[in-house]
């Protein structure tokens, strides 16, 4: 780094030196410009490793991509950054498969179900802190769900804060694809599912201040897989609202609190 006194303000880059302000600061600072350059990345024998890796950063995009589809009914109710978030448990399930090398390795939620199972969309509010009532699902080997929802009592088995007058919860239930690697990068293995599918259910907006009855859930697919390399996956999330006339209800974004709370393989029975 080097800093250059001239009458001309002399900015950005030439060459192979970049030219620049320091905050705060009238003086122009050259610095040479650093790093291998996009050629050297794509075929240089010393960037291999990381082209590897690469890839495989390229895999858990797209893998990141397929789960934040089966929660995207419940994505207004997040509070962070859940697609990032999701890059270090995708990683842990990469790092699983001991058959492909580096470069080559799945993403393979059909054998590591128990990877996402309890991911949640909040960072402040847990669910088990609002609903203080066990919530009981099941998912059969053709991916029909149903959730039992207890009866919830303000202040007991519901705890919610001062300020929300109105909640709904909402079930999803995904079906979510393996990746794979192959000619043209990371992609399903199913022909039939590409991607993720998921259908969903809500109930109507309900007083906070009241009692509500027990509810249950029955969700069914749309269709069923026809391989293995996929898991059902089952969200649960509780959404807040404030009325806004005699029959509107806006929910409340970045409020609430919403998680995964199935995953397991495609043909299997939880």
């Amino acid at each position: 780094m080097a800093f250059l006194e001239s009458q001309f303000p002399l900015l950005g880059s030439i060459g192979e030196y970049t030219f620049y302000k320091m905050k705060g600061s009238d003086k122009i600072i050259a610095r040479r410009k650093g790093g291998p350059s996009r050629k050297q990345l794509k075929t240089g024998k010393n960037f291999m490793k990381t082209r590897l890796h690469s890839k495989e950063f390229a895999a858990r995009v797209a893998g990141s991509k397929l789960v934040m589809r089966a929660l995207d009914p419940l994505r207004s109710i997040a509070n962070y950054n859940v697609a990032t978030a999701l890059h270090k448990p995708l990683k842990a399930i990469q790092d699983l498969d001991t058959i492909n090398k580096l470069g080559r390795r799945r993403i393979c939620f059909s054998e590591h179900p128990g990877i996402l199972e309890g991911l949640s969309l909040n960072t402040a509010n847990g669910l088990e802190s609002m609903i203080v009532a066990p919530i009981k699902s099941r998912i059969s080997a053709t991916g029909e769900a149903t959730v039992k929802i207890p009866r919830l009592v303000p202040g007991i088995s519901l705890k919610v804060g001062p300020g929300f007058s109105y909640f709904r919860i909402c079930v999803v239930l995904a079906a979510v694809p393996d990746l794979h690697l192959f000619e043209d990068g990371y992609d399903s293995p199913l022909p039939d599912l590409p991607m993720t599918t998921y259908v969903h259910d809500t109930t109507p907006w309900l007083p906070v201040a009241s009692i509500s009855a027990p509810r249950t859930f029955s969700l069914a697919p749309e269709a069923v897989p026809s391989g293995n390399n996929f898991v059902w996956m089952l969200s649960l999330g509780l959404e807040f609202g404030y009325p806004t006339g005699p029959d509107g209800i806006q929910p409340i974004g970045d409020e609430g609190a919403a998680k995964v709370i199935a995953v397991i393989p495609g043909g299997k029975v939880l």
